[in-house]
């Protein structure tokens, strides 16, 4: 029997996603939409998920070339300024470097000591270029998740429950989260309040992990906030994140992809 794909409820989820929209309004717009979503797989390094996307939803068939958006575009300093001011300011704010760092050193200009820290989690964490199944598999746990879930508290309980399952089978991501949740202790004792954890965003993938890690080790439920995330993601995510134009991030790196 072939093994199951790694990646899979995040597949289903996005093709039944494009498929009924595109259905229903196959319009620029929308087949714009699904065309970005596999250019951005192809440019982190998923050409496998996004060939899989392009077939399950016959993306072929469009012959469809978009406009180009043309390179070095840029996020206004004012969008990054009301981005970090839209904070609840109760939370002590741990930005998920490197994509943060821009919102860090402004947050920081900002606040007060004990409300603003930062902490390297990125793909190399986990072990990317060399090993991927577990950072995908960390992915793919969102959409685990989310699969039957009509509120974030159910997604959440979902979460959690596969998180501690996969700890305890996968030898690598135990001790890789073992050196998280030092780091996330250490942080945790010099925060003033409540944590929120902020990323760039698209799925949550770290935001989330982080928030789990700390309420498996203190019991304490923290938050998260994203820039921006997949539309797919936004009504179980609501209150988490900025803004649902997830193009911007983007201008974040500083340039659009052609």
């Amino acid at each position: 029997m072939r093994q199951r794909y790694v990646l899979q409820d995040f597949l289903d989820c996005l093709a039944n996603y494009f498929n009924g929209k595109i259905s229903k309004n196959p319009s620029a717009k929308n087949i714009s939409e699904l065309y970005w979503a596999i250019r951005e797989f192809e440019i982190n390094d998923m050409g496998e998920f996004a060939e899989l996307l392009r077939t399950r939803t016959n993306f072929s068939q469009f012959n469809y070339c978009p406009s180009k958006l043309g390179k070095k575009t840029i996020l206004p300093k004012g969008e990054k300024n009301l981005f970090v001011k839209n904070f609840p300011k109760k939370f002590a704010r741990v930005y998920l470097f490197n994509d943060c760092k821009q919102f860090y050193l402004i947050d920081k200009a900002l606040s007060g000591k004990n409300k603003v820290f930062k902490l390297l989690i990125n793909r190399k964490t986990f072990g990317l270029p060399k090993e991927k199944n577990i950072y995908y598999g960390l992915i793919n746990l969102v959409y685990a998740s989310l699969k039957g879930s009509s509120s974030f508290e159910e997604f959440w309980k979902k979460y959690l429950e596969g998180l501690d399952l996969k700890i305890k089978k996968e030898p690598k991501l135990k001790k890789i989260c073992f050196k998280i949740s030092k780091k996330l202790l250490g942080i945790k004792k010099k925060a003033a309040g409540e944590i929120c954890f902020i990323d760039t965003g698209f799925n949550g993938t770290f935001p989330l992990l982080c928030c789990a890690l700390l309420e498996r080790e203190v019991g304490i439920r923290s938050t998260f906030y994203l820039f921006s995330l997949w539309p797919w993601l936004s009504k179980t995510f609501k209150g988490h994140f900025y803004t649902k134009n997830y193009e911007k991030i983007r201008l974040l790196e500083g340039e659009i992809d052609e």
